[in-house]
């Protein structure tokens, strides 16, 4: 291309296609190899949680990769989980998280931070907390 300001539009003619990785480069011998370029993930962080009047308390340490973009928590009732979308309770971009609906009983959490081109770190340490159920209100109230 000529240089200048260019649009470039991406369509697909099969409905639902989507486009999973996009290279421009300025050099035109450039071949990514093995069709993606690898980066590293970001690194592995230490969970660490508690249980203050009832509320779940959950907060991290760790290195944060220079392409930070958010964390993800993960949330299950059983100890040994595979995090995914079924256990995501929330992606904060702070390193706290104050868990409002967890279930009373043992609940296990880990957390991962994503970079903003999608890599996901490894899930840290799993913490179990354990709550118990609110007392029931008095009648009338």
């Amino acid at each position: 291309l000529k240089a200048g300001r260019r649009k470039i539009t991406l369509t697909s003619s099969k409905y639902g296609s989507c486009l999973d990785c996009f290279y421009l480069a300025t050099d035109a011998t450039f071949d990514p190899e093995p069709g993606r370029i690898i980066t590293t993930k970001p690194g592995k962080l230490t969970l660490v949680g508690s249980v203050d009047d009832g509320l779940v308390k959950l907060s991290w340490t760790g290195t944060r990769d220079k392409r930070f973009h958010h964390y993800n928590l993960y949330c299950s009732r059983v100890p040994d989980f595979e995090p995914g979308r079924v256990t995501l309770v929330a992606s904060p971009d702070r390193n706290e998280f104050l868990d409002w609906q967890a279930l009373p009983g043992r609940n296990h959490y880990v957390v991962t931070q994503v970079t903003a081109d999608g890599l996901e770190s490894e899930p840290s340490n799993v913490v179990t907390v354990e709550t118990r159920a609110p007392l029931p209100s008095p009648p009338g109230k």
